[in-house]
């Protein structure tokens, strides 16, 4: 079905839309999760962790990096505790950790301009060159002086 321009998401969502007012819900409980892991987080790790995920009383967060993860896995037990005194995630039973390096920690759903590099083609044949002659004498020489010490 197809709308007009200026017809408002509330006029779509009280339009009997199941999955779009499923998938507004869930964004929204996320947003809220989100906020509440942030409040509990240590001022430093606040900007790279994020809440990716919350179900099955299973939190899922993304870091930005690896050193993130690291640093959020020593202060798991005091968040996860001060979570679940949280109503929104007092059933919570366990936290995973992940990197997620193509997102942003704090602006979820926001994709990251990733760099890309530019991959090497095929090795290019070396130049044909005339040998430097006093390199070569001078190659030439020290080996000369190795089969003679020998």
């Amino acid at each position: 079905m197809a709308y007009k321009s200026n017809t408002s998401m509330s006029q779509i969502l009280s339009a009997g839309h199941l999955r779009l007012r499923q998938i507004m819900s869930n964004c929204g409980k996320l947003l809220r999760y989100n906020a509440i892991v942030q409040q509990h987080l240590d001022s430093a790790l606040r900007p790279h962790i994020r809440v990716a995920s919350f179900s099955d009383n299973h939190l899922i967060l993304y870091a930005s990096s690896a050193a993130w993860v690291t640093r959020l896995r020593f202060q798991l037990p005091e968040l996860k505790a001060a979570l679940q005194q949280e109503t929104e995630l007092q059933d919570l039973i366990q936290i995973d950790c992940r990197v997620r390096t193509d997102t942003q920690a704090t602006t979820p759903g926001q994709l990251k301009h990733r760099t890309t590099q530019k991959q090497p083609g095929p090795a290019k044949p070396a130049k044909k060159t005339k040998p430097n002659e006093s390199l070569t004498s001078a190659l030439q020489r020290h080996a000369d002086d190795l089969n003679l010490s020998e």
